[in-house]
């Protein structure tokens, strides 16, 4: 399992053709281990500065006492100043985070723009705005805030111009029918549970990679849960305390299990609790999102030391 500044991109205007590759640079076709060991690389960065910010976060705070505090003194009434404020802390935080990020990395991926996207809506969202226009070519948006049109893994190390972190190739970001590169894309989300002012989210992804620029066809299922706060109508990440009991997501004969089994109990901190599944075919194996269910305790801290708390036993459809 793993979990999932203002003006740090500096973006010019796109035009209609800049995401395709010339045909001078598909020669070298990238290979399935080349792409997984950036990823690799990417998720371990990445991991590095989500535990850096977890801790900046939650402090001294023991997250199993947090829970278990939290439980006991729910606060169901938190008014919109103080989900503001808190709101504002954190995401200047991420931030700092994302900056400090790519410049270990020297590279500015479409899941980066992303992030700083989403952290500039409560921060700056005219900004916000500004950067996504100029980036639409490969972002889209959704209640849940601003996402990459490929997934998340492929969109964390390939940049707007389709150039692969750390390698001397590119792909086509096309997603249409006649691309020269293939990046088929499901997704479903929703709301697991919420009181109308915090929220914890599913999110269900497929996906299918192939195509002249890549030497191999491969298949992804990926079932995430996130947390967020409902501010102005408008859901922004925020970190919480994560106990996943037990959950699934059903893709057809597929099934991808996220968090525990019947076992024993996984703890979290953060935004995002995640899980994924592959398979390899030649042919396209379980493309639809199907049902499942999610049993989890969700809590987090705002203002002057305010618990929030959810449980949930929810179905997923």
């Amino acid at each position: 399992m793993t979990l999932c500044l203002i003006g740090l991109l500096l973006t010019t205007s796109c035009t209609e053709n800049d995401h395709l590759v010339p045909e001078n640079e598909t020669s070298a076709k990238l290979t399935h281990d080349e792409l997984q060991k950036q990823i690799q690389n990417v998720k371990s960065i990445n991991q590095k500065f989500e535990n850096e910010l977890n801790q900046k976060f939650f402090g001294s705070i023991d997250t199993k006492t947090l829970m278990e505090t939290a439980k006991k003194n729910n606060s169901s009434v938190v008014n919109n100043e103080t989900i503001e404020s808190s709101l504002i802390a954190y995401h200047k935080m991420r931030l700092e985070k994302t900056k400090r990020m790519r410049n270990e990395m020297g590279f500015v991926s479409i899941q980066s723009i992303a992030d700083e996207i989403n952290s500039l809506l409560i921060i700056d969202k005219d900004l916000a705005d500004k950067l996504f226009n100029e980036n639409a070519l490969v972002l889209e948006k959704n209640q849940f805030g601003v996402s990459a049109k490929i997934d998340s893994e492929l969109a964390s190390v390939v940049d707007k111009d389709g150039s692969v972190f750390n390698l001397n190739k590119k792909i086509d970001l096309s997603l249409s029918e006649n691309s020269q590169s293939r990046v088929a894309y499901q997704f479903n989300q929703g709301i697991l549970v919420s009181n109308g002012i915090y929220a914890v989210t599913w999110h269900a992804e497929y996906w299918e990679r192939g195509g002249i620029h890549l030497d191999f066809q491969k298949y992804k299922h990926e079932t995430r849960i996130g947390t967020y706060f409902n501010w102005n109508g408008t859901y922004i990440l925020y970190p919480s305390v994560i106990t996943i009991w037990n959950g699934y997501h059903q893709f057809n004969k597929t099934g991808l299990c996220l968090g525990a089994n019947s076992k024993g109990v996984s703890y979290a901190s953060g935004v995002w609790v995640t899980d994924t599944f592959n398979s390899e075919s030649d042919t396209q194996p379980y493309p639809y999102l199907c049902n499942g269910y999610i049993n989890g305790d969700f809590a987090t801290i705002v203002g002057n030391n305010q618990l929030v708390y959810l449980t949930a036993n929810t179905a997923i459809q």
